[in-house]
């Protein structure tokens, strides 16, 4: 699947998380997606939207907060057998103590290496019209960030960036993220798993604008080829494994990025299974 999401900064203001109050910039997160997948001759559809909003300490990439709902519309299909559900999802995370908060871009130096154990609280609710979800997750996690480079050049749409280049390790997962201070946010991200050598998400700046007059700035990535939403991807799986149960369609979702001419190698470089970095 791949889309599009928009990162509209709307203001500040405080927020409390357990007994911490911080002071955060507020970004609204919206953007679409579809995509078609056919394993095994049984096909499925999906499309939505999420609308949600993303707080972070001022001035900084720590993440203190994700709220965020989707819809997704989703079919699947086995000969002349059709089913047809939307599911929305409504999600909310908060991260003590913020995710990132050992990042300081202004001061970091190549090599540097941190260590950031974070208690996860996500809240999730599904509702497909016939029936619901709840569930409440606290997860400590343990991250591992390492800086490979400070002034890597990052060529996007949106023009190229001096990137902070950072690692970050965490169970079977881990993530590359190219970080340009020009617009206080990452260029490009891509997201591995212990299954691939390819990345099984990527999402890159398309474009971006500030608004100097009104203390806005709005950021669009585009996510390449991939699912943009491990939302989206949750509720995907979550329906095909209910399909399952209740019938015999079965229904899979698999992810195929392809990366851009001159780019796989070094991917394939970058990636965890493959010693991790250059």
């Amino acid at each position: 699947m791949s889309g599009t999401m928009t990162y509209d900064r709307v203001g500040e203001e405080a927020l409390s998380v357990g007994d911490t109050s911080y002071q955060v910039d507020v970004f609204r997160i919206t953007g679409s997606f579809d995509g078609v997948s056919l394993p095994l001759g049984v096909g499925s559809s999906a499309s939505g939207v999420y609308d949600g909003y993303i707080y972070q300490t001022i001035g900084t990439p720590a993440v203190v907060m994700r709220e965020m709902t989707t819809i997704v519309n989703i079919t699947s299909y086995s000969g002349t057998l059709q089913l047809a559900e939307q599911v929305q999802m409504i999600e909310t995370i908060c991260y003590l103590p913020p995710f990132m908060s050992g990042f300081a871009p202004l001061s970091v130096e190549q090599d540097d290496r941190w260590n950031e154990t974070v208690e996860v609280i996500q809240v999730i609710s599904f509702h497909n019209g016939t029936a619901s979800l709840d569930d409440e997750t606290v997860v400590a996690t343990r991250m591992e960030f390492s800086v490979d480079s400070v002034d890597e050049p990052v060529e996007t749409e949106a023009g190229v960036f001096e990137c902070i280049r950072l690692f970050v390790s965490q169970d079977s997962t881990a993530e590359i993220i190219w970080y340009s201070s020009d617009v206080c946010m990452s260029v490009r991200t891509e997201r591995y798993d212990n299954s691939s050598a390819e990345p099984v998400f990527v999402a890159e700046l398309s474009s971006y604008q500030s608004y100097d007059d009104s203390d806005h700035s709005m950021l669009l990535l585009v996510a390449v080829g991939v699912v943009v939403s491990a939302t989206a991807l949750a509720i995907t799986g979550i329906i095909a494994m209910k399909r399952s149960s209740e019938s015999s369609v079965r229904s899979e979702k698999t992810i195929d990025e392809s990366p851009r001419s001159g780019e796989e190698g070094a991917r394939q470089n970058d990636s965890p299974n493959n010693g991790g970095r250059q």
